[in-house]
Order: structure tokens, then C-alpha cells, then sequence
């Protein structure tokens, strides 16, 4: 057993940085069985999907390899927000001839903003750091508190009980799971941008 001897308060030190490891699992193990991309907006799209929202939203370009480093954190912070009625976490393709009008005045990518896409004024750029608790961080700050193993009670019902569930799980158990969902995101990962190649040479 590897916590066996081990110190109390190593334990919950240990514990703590498997939180995130955990939310991780979930978000991202479900994500790729559904195929779960965060919800991408068009000019035509734009205004029927934030109306009366708030939102953050990536523009990005799929030939733009700091874009795609993001991508895969923006989709994981989309499946959090997924349900919630009043905030939305969305991508702007600008690679493409479809969001032409909402990325023409953006002087670089990718761009991250925040605010309620109703009252463009209000919009504001991002330009603090990437990384997942930074994205987690802007959220909830933008959005609201997210579902994490440390904020059940904003979490739906199937949510709740896939966390709890990871929580049961040994130290190795949650090593090999996080393993299994890093290769299910390479492959899927790959898949995606496949489809995004395939597109381009269509519109070529």
C-alpha cells in the first residue's frame, strides 16, 4: 500500500494534488467518449448562442500550433460548463470562412475574451496566463464556481457521482486511469485534427 507509514500531513498534501488529477479523469474521460468538443460559433451562430449570457471565448486558428497547445484545456473547461444556462465557454474558429466578421478586428491569436457578447463594448481580452488554473480561474470568476471534487454542490447528479466514484480509487488506480485518458485525447486529438485537414483541402 503506498501510504502505508506515511506522514498525515504528506497524505493530504498528496491527496490535494490528485484533486485536480481527478476533475481531470472526469471531464476529460467523458469528453472523448462523446466526442465532446467545446461549442464552435460562426457569424451566423454567434448571437443565438450568447444571448443573454456571459461568456469567454477562444479565437484560434487550427494551422497555429500555440492554439492548439490551448484547445485541449478549452475543451476540458467547456464539459464543466456545459449545463449551465446562463454562461457559455466557446471557440471561434478564424481559420475559416465562417467567422470572418467576429475575428477581423483581432491584430493576433489566439485571443481569449470575456464579458456578455451581447454588449461588445463589455468584451474584455484575456492576456494573463494559459495554463488550466489560470483558464479554471477566469471562469469561475467570469461564470461562476465550476464542478471540481472541491465544489460538489454546483455539480450535476451524473457529475457528482463519477467524482465520488474517482475518489474511491487507490493512488495506482488513478495513475493508470489518468494514462488511459491521456492516450484516448492523443488519439482523439489526432482524429480532430484529421477532420480539420480534410476540411481545409475541401475548401481549397
Amino acid at each position: 500500500h503506498d501510504c502505508h507509514g506515511a506522514h498525515p500531513a504528506d497524505m493530504v498534501l498528496k491527496w490535494e494534488s490528485l484533486q485536480n488529477s481527478i476533475a481531470v479523469i472526469v471531464a476529460l474521460t467523458v469528453a472523448c467518449a462523446r466526442n465532446a468538443w467545446s461549442v464552435e460559433l460562426t457569424d451566423a451562430t454567434w448571437e443565438a448562442e450568447t444571448v443573454n449570457k456571459s461568456a469567454i471565448v477562444l479565437f484560434y486558428d487550427p494551422d497555429c500550433s500555440h492554439c492548439m497547445e490551448i484547445k485541449p484545456r478549452w475543451d476540458r473547461l467547456s464539459y464543466f460548463y456545459k449545463n449551465k444556462s446562463d454562461s457559455v465557454v466557446v471557440t471561434v474558429n478564424c481559420g475559416g470562412s465562417q467567422s470572418k466578421a467576429l475575428c477581423k478586428q483581432l491584430m493576433f491569436l489566439p485571443t481569449i475574451t470575456y464579458g456578455r457578447p451581447a454588449h461588445k463594448k463589455t468584451m474584455e481580452e484575456y492576456e494573463d496566463a494559459k495554463d488550466w488554473n489560470s483558464l479554471k480561474h477566469l471562469a469561475s470568476k467570469t461564470l461562476g464556481t465550476v464542478c471540481t471534487p472541491s465544489s460538489l454542490e454546483v455539480c450535476d447528479e451524473v457529475m457528482k457521482t463519477q467524482i465520488q466514484e474517482l475518489q474511491q480509487m487507490t493512488t495506482d488506480d488513478l495513475k493508470t486511469a489518468i494514462k488511459a485518458t491521456a492516450e484516448a485525447v492523443t488519439k482523439v486529438k489526432a482524429e480532430f485534427e484529421d477532420e480539420i485537414q480534410k476540411l481545409q483541402q475541401k475548401n481549397c
